[in-house]
């Protein structure tokens, strides 16, 4: 319906409505682009399936405690017991006349499994440091990332007398835009995404019994120290590669280019605008069954008359030399009227083209 109504749009009245009008147009324009070093965010997306296979299946290790007890607490006799007793024959209290020995005071061996150990440790360490930097770098630069933000303002003044008609237009239009550098299409991959689902990972570690258990331990300080387990482990390997990498990232601060313009009078914007103008007047024609219609041939009989006394008042001259001087400017109106209708037929197929884009893109996004 749009379209067919553009293209059955009455030239000769286009014509007459954009040549009558005195229009201006003026553009308030800001731009801010802010370029922040995320960087980290890759290193630590990379890092985090690493520190989650250590978590999941941690290093532990068996330490063994030795104390000598008197043996009515002991609860079980072993090899080293034995040993320990025959190394040290002033624990023995008697040797029965069958060759029992009866100790006064045995060696007590207690194994327990744990995790505390210098790796898991460094591990600890590592998470608690990571939340830091990102609390720190977000509590200074945010989580929205690079960014383009573009503000305009259009000021669009016209005015136009048709026959009877005296039309006005105030027109004002804002447009904000905004979008990350760079450009994402997926908004599960845009930055403040990436960085709630880290911490969202950083936090479900914390409620691991990896990291209960060893929030009370001393945490690791560097130079790290690269133990056997940390040199030649995959998954190790790779924390001690994140942990190198937040040790040596440098703060940098944002960079941030402003540049803001009027721009005033742009003929191709005002065209446009122009033909806007025209689009909103003729579609108020459609109350015109309200108004009282003025006959075509009554209005043009009118205006000649007018032209010929304005003429004879001004001018004087013979009738033979106004009908050479209708004839001469006829033609050159006529001329520039047909240049200007071709100007406009442009003007009409881009905006017929533009919307008819537009449409095609909504329709493929919808797909």
């Amino acid at each position: 319906m749009k379209e067919e109504y553009v293209n059955n749009i009455n030239n000769n009245e286009l014509n007459m409505f954009l040549a009558k009008t005195k229009s201006k147009i003026w553009i308030d324009s800001n731009e801010e682009e802010v370029l922040v070093d995320f960087s980290w965010v890759d290193k630590v997306e990379e890092c985090l399936p690493y520190l989650d296979t250590i978590i999941r299946n941690p290093k532990r290790f068996l330490v063994q405690e030795e104390e000598v007890i008197n043996v009515e607490k002991s609860k079980k006799i072993t090899t080293e017991t034995v040993r320990h007793l025959a190394q040290h024959s002033n624990f023995i209290e008697d040797v029965e006349a069958d060759g029992d020995v009866m100790p006064k005071k045995v060696l007590n061996i207690t194994k327990e499994d744990t995790i505390d150990i210098y790796e898991n440790r460094f591990i600890y360490t590592l998470i608690k440091t990571l939340s830091e930097f990102i609390d720190n770098q977000l509590n200074r630069f945010g989580d929205d990332g690079s960014y383009y933000q573009c503000d305009r303002k259009v000021n669009y003044e016209g005015e136009t007398k048709v026959k009877y008609d005296k039309v006005k237009i105030h027109l004002t239009l804002e447009n904000n835009r905004r979008h990350e550098i760079p450009i994402v299409e997926d908004e599960e991959q845009s930055m403040p995404n990436r960085i709630k689902a880290i911490k969202a990972v950083l936090d479900g570690f914390k409620t691991t019994d990896f990291i209960k258990s060893l929030v009370s331990v001393a945490p690791v300080r560097s130079p790290l120290r690269k133990t056997n387990l940390i040199l030649k482990e995959p998954n190790f390997k790779k924390a001690a590669e994140l942990w190198d990498y937040l040790e040596q990232f440098n703060i940098i601060d944002p960079k941030i280019s402003n540049k803001t313009e009027v721009i005033s009078d742009n003929e191709e914007i005002k065209d446009l605008y122009n033909f806007s103008y025209f689009l909103g007047y003729d579609a108020l024609n459609v109350l015109n069954s309200k108004y009282p219609k003025i006959s075509g041939n009554l209005y043009n009989v009118a205006f000649i008359k007018n032209l010929i006394e304005d003429y004879l008042d001004e001018i004087g001259g013979s009738e033979k030399v106004f009908t050479r001087m209708l004839k001469e400017q006829f033609k050159i109106v006529q001329k520039n009227r047909k240049k200007r209708e071709k100007e406009l037929k442009k003007i009409c197929a881009r905006f017929v083209q533009e919307k008819t884009d537009n449409l095609r893109r909504c329709e493929e996004l919808l797909k």
